[in-house]
């Protein structure tokens, strides 16, 4: 029996689980035994087994018109063995306004998931988060989700730049910023014929100041928003711009170790401070009584945490006096210190040592019998009553897998009182060699590499990896964010951690001491534990994906009120696919219809029917849904700071290449002819970048030939309500009306300039055959191409202009499929003349492979070549085992 299948029957048997938990508590007697509470805790984890998700990704700098690179491990969330129960993983680009960009659905290919994402070659510069996801997960939310930050350039970005000055707030909140627009060659202002700002995804007005060259906005930011940006439009330039807040402000949580003050008990006490756009700020902090008294001082030590210890007397209350780097000073309320109350404590010992203890309130004379539990990632590691003959338990690291412990202090009736993180940090993951047959390299030279997994004790490993080859002098690996980091530390806090691989480095005494503050300051997130131990179980709300599905329902059409359809009939037909499928509708007129798996982009027609075979029904068709963006794309500034020099230029160069000059670089193309009054256009002879036909339209639902025309890249409705498009002949260029030729008569520029006239309200969109546009360069052929292109209407012959009735009962759709992987390209140097050829190699990512499987000795070996010039070679390999051991190494080639 396969784990899939295993885990399908472990959701199938939730009743049972929880008729089992229900009766142990009838009694109303507490768990007390190890076994007790520890089959509470297996039991949940299989009533609910969660998925943990990871990216490994080629880079985190991309230049628009790259691809994005991708492999996906998706793994049990308590074991880390490798998972597939979820037929398909979720990848999306979400842009800085928390939009998302692009979507892509992966399927496993021999049980491995990995895929590439196109970047639109007119992407906006910006920071922007890979989301990956399955729809099992969507029953947690966006927060166990995987997320990652990246910078992505444009690259007009080397010729112009779109500069902000925001002016402070004034009393009732309102702003002022001044947008420039600047020629980085030329080192001069421009001033653009066409402008557009948004805020976030509203457009605003402004003001053009032209003896400065700048447009001046007056507005207010969205309460709502954490983030907020400009979104600059010049041409064919693209920016967005984070709007800072208009007062820089800071606020300081506290934590008490355990989660309790303790009247004349030492306590330790965590703080996090955070600015308000959600970032680390370094702070001091002054604490005082109540009579103003200084009691106690510290500051931050990593990433806005710090901690400080102090004896909360009696009757007393506290507060800190923290100032940040600015000088400004807040003052904040500390929890009030409890009577009556317990706490854990945990002090780091020896070297693999820690020592948890149990403090008192000093009111507390006689205490009362307490029970420790601890687990790691809901396996029960140790359960026993507290002895208070003791003043601490020693446990070693070793006994606890790598990863975050809890520790939970309950009283007699099982409720917790207080609770502690830990982090043990153990040689059990997989050791990786990496080794190179050659020191160094020189250009185009073969590279073959021999990868090596053992465990600890040098014992071969089986699984796969990925691994990425990546030219130092275009690109920074990130070492902040791994698969080690997200899989041992962040997939199980809740909260955003900064830089979460730094506190995974076993050597670095400020990274394990920042690790101790870190787990003060953060909480467990995957199970209710209180719930858990009482034997009440946490449910999935969503279900496995093991397959596509297309659900709706089917009504009878009626004068005055529809009704459900009961056992209608639904058909589905793809010729692409040569599919075919007829299901019927439930009492409430539903259907489902699934057992079909697509790639993306297939066409599939829908058809209702009565039960007795005929048309008289609509079919209403339920879109696919997909999780909100809730959490904010941030707004780190040093990620564009970190792209590297020339990286731009070079994705640049590479992408011409490869697919010709992009369509913002092409310069103005003049067709020369003689004009005729009323030329008529062999519409065959061109060649059009867009066309619409009847059934494009139709499917569309337009009832304006303007509505299918904005849906052209480049095409604009003026404020006129003129059609107009993009002219391509340099970066700042405007948009301009184009020729309009109706059934090969073309409409004069005279009266298409007449602000009163409309080409096309004499076009009934019903009588439409083809609407195609033509951009300049773009066709061929007898005709007098305008300065911007030409849009062309052909009407439908006399027999074909018949009224089409409405099918209500028939539906197209392309509902979102699985992805084709495609392999990664890296060139071949195995011959002279191909070593010796003209055609530059200007790839930033050298090699690329997401499906390396390490032999049954733990071996695997792989080779390619390297490109022009001498540089440095980062290689990131990530994986994980058979027995769920993860894998993260880097190295680097060397180039002489």
């Amino acid at each position: 029996m396969t784990r899939n299948f295993q885990k399908l029957i472990r959701i199938g048997i939730i009743g049972m689980c929880l008729l089992s938990g229900m009766a142990v508590f009838a009694q109303g007697k507490p768990f007390l035994s190890v076994d007790s509470i520890a089959g509470n805790f297996y039991r949940q984890r299989m009533t609910y087994p969660q998925e943990k998700i990871h990216l490994h990704m080629d880079k985190s700098h991309y230049v628009s018109g790259e691809k994005i690179w991708f492999r996906i491990y998706l793994v049990d969330a308590f074991s880390h063995l490798p998972e597939t129960a979820s037929r398909y993983v979720y990848v999306e680009l979400i842009n800085p306004v928390d939009s998302v960009v692009s979507r892509i659905k992966i399927r496993p290919v021999d049980s491995l998931y990995y895929g590439s994402m196109s970047l639109p070659e007119n992407l906006a510069g910006g920071n922007y988060v890979v989301r990956a996801y399955t729809n099992y997960m969507c029953s947690l939310g966006e927060e166990y989700f995987f997320r990652k930050n990246i910078y992505i350039s444009n690259p007009l970005e080397l010729q112009m730049r779109a500069n902000a000055e925001f002016l402070p707030p004034d009393a009732k909140g309102k702003r002022e910023a001044r947008i420039s627009l600047v020629d980085l060659r030329k080192k001069c202002k421009l001033s653009p014929t066409q402008l557009s700002i948004w805020l976030n995804r509203e457009k605003l007005d402004y003001t053009w100041v032209a003896r400065d060259s700048v447009a001046k906005i007056n507005f207010r930011l969205p309460g709502e928003e954490k983030s907020n940006h400009f979104y600059i439009e010049a041409g064919n330039y693209h920016q967005f711009i984070v709007i800072p807040r208009g007062q820089q402000d800071f606020d300081v949580s506290f934590f008490p170790e355990g989660g309790y003050l303790l009247e004349g008990t030492a306590c330790q006490v965590g703080f996090k401070a955070l600015n308000n756009e959600g970032i680390s700020e370094e702070v001091s902090v002054d604490v005082f009584d109540q009579d103003d008294n200084l009691v106690v001082s510290a500051h931050t030590f990593h990433k806005g945490m710090g901690s400080f210890l102090f004896s909360p007397e009696s009757g007393k209350s506290y507060y800190a006096v923290c100032k940040d780097k600015r000088g400004q000073s807040k003052r904040f309320e500390l929890p009030q210190a409890r009577k009556e109350m317990y706490s854990l404590r945990i002090n780091r010992w020896k070297k693999g040592k820690f020592l948890v203890s149990v403090l008192k309130s000093a009111d507390i004379k006689d205490t009362k019998s307490l029970f420790l539990l601890a687990h790691s990632r809901g396996e029960v590691k140790y359960a026993k009553p507290w002895d208070f003959s003791d003043d601490f338990i020693s446990f070693d690291e070793k006994s606890f897998p790598s990863g975050i412990v809890q520790f939970v202090l309950l009283d007699t009736e099982m409720n917790p009182l207080s609770e502690r993180l830990i982090f043990c940090l153990n040689d059990d993951q997989a050791v990786v060699t990496y080794k190179t047959d050659s020191p160094s390299y020189g250009s185009r030279e073969h590279v073959k590499a021999h990868i090596r997994a053992t465990d600890s004790e040098k014992r071969p490993l089986t699984g796969n990896f990925s691994i990425a080859v990546t030219d130092d002098r275009d690109v920074i690996v990130d070492t902040n964010y791994t698969l080690l980091s997200n899989l041992l530390l962040t997939s199980e806090l809740k909260g955003n951690i900064e830089d979460p691989a730094f506190y995974l480095q076993k050597d670095n005494r400020k990274a394990r001491a920042a690790l101790d503050v870190l787990m003060l300051t953060q909480g467990w997130r995957r199970y209710r534990i209180p719930e858990v131990i009482r034997g009440k179980f946490q449910l999935p709300s969503s279900s496995l994906e093991i397959g596509q599905e297309i659900t709706g329902e089917v009504r009878t059409i009626g004068l005055f009120k529809s009704k459900p359809m009961k056992k209608g009939k639904v058909s589905a037909m793809s010729m692409q696919a040569n599919y075919l499928n007829l299901v019927e509708t439930d009492e409430n007129g539903k259907f489902q219809i699934n057992g079909f798996e697509f790639p993306d982009s297939t066409e599939i027609i829908l058809q209702a029917l009565t039960t007795k075979g005929k048309p008289g029904v609509e079919l209403i068709v339920y879109p696919d849904s997909f999780p909100a963006v809730v959490m904010p794309v941030p707004t780190y500034t040093e990620m564009k700071e970190e792209v590297m020099p020339g990286a731009v230029e070079k994705a640049d160069r590479k992408y011409t290449y490869e697919n010709g000059m992009r369509m913002i670089y092409l310069d103005e193309v003049t067709v020369r002819g003689v004009y005729k009054e009323k030329q008529e256009i062999q519409i065959n002879e061109i060649l059009a970048t867009s066309t619409f036909n009847a059934k494009d339209i139709e499917e569309m639902g337009a009832t304006r030939v303007e509505e299918v025309l904005m849906r052209v890249p480049g095409v604009r409705v003026g404020v006129d309500g003129k059609i107009y498009i993009r002219t391509p002949t340099s970066i700042y260029d405007s948009y301009i009306p184009p020729l309009v030729v109706i059934d090969g008569m073309e409409i004069d520029d005279q009266s298409y300039a007449d602000p009163y006239y409309n080409p096309f309200e004499s076009v009934n969109m019903q009588d439409i055959a083809r609407i195609e546009v033509i951009k300049v360069g773009g066709g061929k052929g007898a005709y007098r191409l305008g300065k911007s292109g030409m849009i062309v209407i052909t009407r439908k012959k006399i027999d074909e202009m018949v009224d089409d009735k409405v099918q209500y009962n028939v539906k197209q759709i392309t509902p979102l499929g699985y992805q084709k992987p495609v392999e990664f390209y890296s060139p071949k140097y195995e011959l002279a003349k191909e070593k010796e050829n003209g055609k530059p190699d200007l790839r930033t990512t050298l090699f690329w492979k997401p499906d390396v499987k390490l032999s049954d000795k733990g071996r695997a070996d792989i080779d390619f070549y390297t490109a022009d010039g001498y540089s440095t070679y980062s290689v990131v390999i990530e994986g994980v085992t058979a027995d769920g051991k993860l894998i993260r190494t880097d190295g680097k080639i060397y180039m002489e």
